[in-house]
C-alpha cells in the first residue's frame, strides 16, 4: 500500500475510533435522559422511541447552544 495512503488510512481508522467512543458515551446519556423524562410507558413503546429521542436530540442541542452563546457574550463586549 502507498505510504501516504496507508497513513491517511490510519488516521482516519483513529478518527472513527474516537467517533465511536464519543457515541458510545452519548448514548448511555440519551438514554438516561429518555428515561427521567419519558412516561414509563413511552420508554417502553418502541413506536415512540424515535420521536422522543428526537425530541430529547433537540432539547439538547438547544440547551448547548443557549450555553455556547452566554459564555460567549462577555467576550463579544470586549471588543
Amino acid at each position: 500500500m502507498d505510504p501516504d495512503l496507508e497513513a491517511k488510512h490510519e488516521e482516519i481508522c483513529g478518527k472513527i475510533y474516537n467517533t465511536l467512543q464519543i457515541c458510545s458515551q452519548q448514548w448511555k446519556r440519551l438514554d438516561r435522559g429518555l428515561f427521567k423524562s419519558a412516561t414509563k410507558e413511552d420508554y417502553l413503546n418502541l413506536d415512540t422511541l424515535d420521536l422522543c429521542l428526537h425530541a430529547l436530540i433537540r432539547s439538547c442541542s438547544i440547551e448547548a447552544n443557549r450555553y455556547i452563546i452566554r459564555a460567549r457574550l462577555p467576550h463579544q463586549f470586549l471588543q
